[in-house]
């Protein structure tokens, strides 16, 4: 009778085919996707609930409407009459990127999957900046 010894199988980045450097960005990119999904499922399910800032996405909602149908940012929930957006608090020219996606998908949902979307991709320069810097 045989004895079975076990087999340790050290994976090397040629059976694998991934060097170390691409597990760690397949990482990040896993926990990008991860928290898109999980952030989103959120954001919607407090929008559905009626809990949200509905204030300020509102004034969100109608500067991208806007923008989207050729009127640049502008909103009239502030002042109360037509005014362009980024005179007034803050400089969102972000808006006009979420426009494009607004034209195509006109729900809010597009806008807070969006924004999930850009907080996400936040990570790729940390990952990098971290990488160059600890040549890892």
């Amino acid at each position: 009778m045989k004895k079975n010894k076990k087999r340790t199988h050290h994976t090397s980045p040629k059976a694998t085919g991934m060097t170390q450097n691409q597990k760690y960005t397949t990482g990040v990119l896993f926990m990008m996707l991860t928290y898109i999904i999980v952030i989103t499922l959120l954001a919607i399910r407090r929008f559905e609930s009626f809990t949200p800032a509905t204030y300020d996405l509102g004034i969100m909602l109608q500067a991208v409407w806007n923008t989207a149908n050729g009127w640049l940012l502008q909103e009239s929930i502030n002042m109360g009459y037509p005014m362009m957006r980024f005179w007034m608090a803050h400089w969102e020219f972000i808006y006009v990127v979420a426009a494009g996606f607004y034209k195509v998908f006109s729900t809010p949902y597009t806008l807070l999957v969006f924004q999930t979307v850009i907080v996400a991709l936040g990570a790729l320069p940390v990952y990098w900046l971290g990488r160059d810097v600890f040549k890892n």
